[in-house]
């Protein structure tokens, strides 16, 4: 702040009857050069307008932002008498504001709320970072991030068991770029079969899983221009699984217990199914217990199995609806649905050899009565 005293405020400051007590005070503060005549001419100043002649802006840590030779038509702008904190080899600046012509052109009325609004965007900026991004000069702590991921994604968990061919299907009837089992043992599985991603990553497992956070933000980024999906499932790294929980972008729909298809249609011996069975099932379980955690902020969509076989028109529709608009207007084509005749009997062998298949949902006993959904795709219309 630039303070002009006339010769009768000036006075008033010199010739007060509290100098003493006021030159003690100021003396203790930070910065009285600041502070000391600003304050005492609030006192004694008959008229005071409130707008400086000096270009000087600071940032939130109180350190000036310095110019340099392109902001030239920034500083043109302001219109202002001064500028602070030159850089001492922006040799343009100088030229051009010390040279003749602008020493004696004429004078318009200092305006530095021109600019104020780049610089408060600058500072947002620097501040909050953009939404998913993360680099070496600026690395939030956790639970300060400006969004964690840069838009909406989606996950997949049982889906891709229960339905034949089930991200190709997803992908033909929306806009979404859709990934098999991203965090898979094996590799990740990138749309289209690709080894790799935008961004220099890579479908190794070891560089993958060692820092599965960064490797999901740096796809979601690399690949912002597109919507993405992937599936997931008790066998992936879940490592990554507190991450999309405390993630606001993150949309989680389950099908808890679809993993038992595979190993039903598996020819493994049945000991190293009901072993493989009892493991995925306390992972899913442990994982479905922290998604209904009170912190969480990802969007969660959880059914048993009995209950989306029971209504799975109404869970796809739920799923497309969430996704956006579907590519076929409003008929839809459901996946097929995997086998699932024999499917009662063998949660039947798994409880009689001493586990409780309970993820699954209250799944019938026997087919008595009970509609398992044939393999033929059937068109049905949206509501």
């Amino acid at each position: 702040m630039v303070v002009s005293l006339t010769a009768k405020t000036l006075r008033a400051i010199l010739e007060d009857p509290n100098r003493t007590e006021h030159d003690t005070y100021f003396s203790k503060v930070w910065i009285p050069d600041e502070s000391y005549f600003q304050t005492l001419a609030r006192k004694h100043a008959v008229h005071i307008e409130s707008k400086s002649l000096t270009l000087s802006k600071f940032d939130f840590q109180g350190k000036p932002h310095i110019f340099y030779d392109d902001h030239l038509q920034l500083l043109r702008r302001s219109d202002c008498f001064v500028a602070r904190k030159i850089w001492p080899r922006a040799d343009r600046l100088y030229e051009y504001f010390l040279g003749p012509e602008n020493v004696t052109g004429p004078r318009m009325a200092p305006t530095p709320e021109k600019i104020d609004r780049l610089f408060t965007r600058s500072l947002e900026r620097r501040v909050h970072g953009r939404q998913g991004l993360y680099m070496q000069s600026r690395f939030p702590n956790l639970g300060i991030e400006n969004r964690t991921t840069v838009r909406r994604y989606y996950v997949f968990e049982g889906f891709k068991d229960l339905f034949e061919n089930f991200p190709q299907w997803l992908s033909k009837l929306s806009s979404l770029n859709v990934h098999g089992h991203l965090f898979h043992p094996i590799r990740a599985e990138f749309s289209n079969g690709q080894d790799g991603f935008s961004g220099g990553l890579t479908s190794s497992p070891l560089i993958r899983d060692r820092n599965p956070q960064a490797f999901l933000t740096n796809l979601l980024w690399n690949g912002r221009s597109e919507r993405h999906a992937f599936q997931f499932g008790p066998d992936d790294n879940h490592r990554i699984g507190p991450f999309m929980a405390r993630d606001a972008n993150a949309t989680i729909n389950i099908i808890t217990g679809a993993w038992a298809v595979p190993l039903l249609h598996s020819d493994m011996a049945f000991r190293n199914k009901r072993q493989i069975a009892a493991n995925l099932q306390r992972i899913e379980n442990d994982h479905v217990t922290m998604l209904r955690e009170h912190w969480v902020k990802a969007r969660v969509r959880i059914w048993s199995m009995a209950e989306f076989v029971d209504a799975s028109t109404d869970g796809i529709q739920q799923i497309l609806r969430d996704v956006g608009e579907t590519q076929h207007g409003n008929m839809l084509e459901m996946p097929v649905m995997r086998n699932l005749d024999r499917f009662p009997e063998f949660l039947q062998e798994l409880k009689n050899t001493g586990m409780h298949p309970h993820i699954m949902g209250d799944f019938p006993a026997t087919l008595r009565g009970v509609k398992i959904p044939k393999q033929q795709p059937k068109p049905y219309v949206i509501k």
